[in-house]
């Protein structure tokens, strides 16, 4: 089952927690002015999608009830400054080169706008996605930027603490997910955040997200920083030319109201 949606109190930055768990939250690490540029960027692209442009990088995801809705431009740093800005901010920066122990690149990012009745996300690892790049797990991490609140009812992520030690095995439906089986008998965590908070969580981190039940959307900003261990022109190359299959393989929404992979 899923623990009460829990606000964790940390300044600014645990990385004893992210060691431990997986994952670690620091809040209002994005402060209020950058926030607002995010925000504001996010309407505009929104209202591009809206409009029908062309936009590359523009995914569409299940709905519960609408069948097929845009719902994430991924990367988004090709076509938004402001987006590939941020990425680069000193302490977004900062806190990805502690958790690394050294320089960092940024290896993809994302924006996902959640509309109301949008499907979440299945439980999964981020580390499959990364095969073949020639990173390790403790390598790669993805830092999650909350452009809205996000809690239990419009789709927060959960993550499983402490279950970022190996790769599990995966599901029978997508080879790109996690077998539940596999946390039989864990209980995920539900990270509620207020805007600007940043949730830091590793390669092997399993997570998952359900639907947005809510009447707004829920937008976040994922920023995944790799390390200097390979080259960064290359690895970026490397994976844009995969993401078309990798995507293909990962479009269905999940729609459950409690999380898999419980007992």
């Amino acid at each position: 089952m899923i623990a009460e949606p829990v606000l964790m109190a940390q300044t600014p930055f645990d990385i004893a927690r992210y060691r431990k768990d997986g994952f670690c939250l620091a809040r209002r690490l994005v402060d209020a002015e950058a926030l607002g540029h995010l925000q504001n960027e996010a309407d505009r692209l929104w209202s591009l999608v809206e409009g029908g442009a062309s936009i590359p990088g523009l995914q569409w995801r299940d709905h519960v009830t609408e069948g097929r809705v845009p719902d994430r431009i991924d990367p988004v740093d090709e076509v938004s400054a402001v987006f590939a800005q941020t990425a680069r901010l000193p302490a977004l920066r900062e806190a990805a080169q502690t958790i690394a122990g050294g320089e960092v690149f940024v290896l993809k990012d994302k924006i996902i706008f959640k509309h109301p009745g949008t499907t979440g996300y299945g439980l999964h690892q981020d580390f499959p996605y990364w095969d073949g790049l020639g990173l390790k797990a403790d390598e790669v991490f993805t830092a999650t930027i909350a452009l809205d609140p996000m809690n239990a009812e419009n789709g927060a992520l959960a993550c499983y603490p402490g279950c970022h030690r190996e790769l599990l095995p995966a599901s029978n439906d997508n080879p790109l997910d996690t077998d539940p089986e596999a946390l039989r008998g864990r209980d995920a965590e539900l990270v509620a955040m207020a805007s600007g908070d940043v949730l830091f969580f590793h390669a092997l981190t399993p997570h998952f997200s359900g639907p947005n039940r809510a009447q707004m959307p829920r937008r976040v900003y994922h920023i995944t920083y790799a390390t200097l261990a390979v080259d960064p022109v290359e690895a970026r190359a490397r994976y844009r030319a995969m993401q078309p299959v990798v995507h293909q393989v990962h479009a269905k929404g999940y729609t459950g109201s409690r999380p898999i992979g419980t007992a």
